[in-house]
């Protein structure tokens, strides 16, 4: 079974291998209005960038603020998002995964999960949202890429 920090790397480059894609094949899409989980592309790369941050926030102890991001493409999403992933993965390496972080939801209620649990539930959120954002491009007459976690593990392997 892969582990936490596997999957939040997977987390990372599905993330950025959609944005590039959308970046270099179709970056008009990223913008329209389509009727959707969210009305665009653009709001839910925002969602994803947000979420990421709320819970980089909590993981560091750090009483969440709702962040406000704007992304006018997606090559600022995906060079914002990049640095996001940085900062995250920097952390990461001297953090004990089974640490216990205790935080309030965003109605104030105090719930405790390990990071490793956070890790997870990151990867699997952006699968979800990146689920939503393939369903908008192919409704607009797009292609998407494929981001699926065995094609990530095949490009990993092939670099290693």
């Amino acid at each position: 079974m892969p582990g936490a920090k596997q999957l939040l790397e997977y987390h990372f480059w599905a993330t950025n291998k959609l944005l590039q894609y959308i970046n270099d094949s179709c970056p008009e899409a990223f913008t329209r209005e389509i009727a959707s989980v969210f009305n665009s592309i653009k709001e839910t790369a925002e969602h994803l960038y947000i979420v990421d941050t709320l819970w980089f926030d909590r993981i560091r102890g750090i009483e969440a603020d709702q962040t406000n991001v704007s992304f006018e493409s997606a090559k600022k999403a995906l060079k914002e998002t990049k640095e996001l992933q940085q900062r995250l993965i920097d952390y990461l390496k001297s953090e004990d995964l089974t640490r216990i972080g205790t935080y309030k939801n965003s109605i104030g209620t105090i719930f405790e999960n390990t990071v490793e649990e956070i890790c997870i539930h990151l990867a699997n959120h952006g699968t979800y949202h990146r689920g939503n954002i393939t369903a908008m491009l192919w409704s607009m007459g797009y292609k998407s890429t494929s981001t699926d976690y065995i094609y990530f593990l095949r490009e990993k392997n092939k670099l290693s």
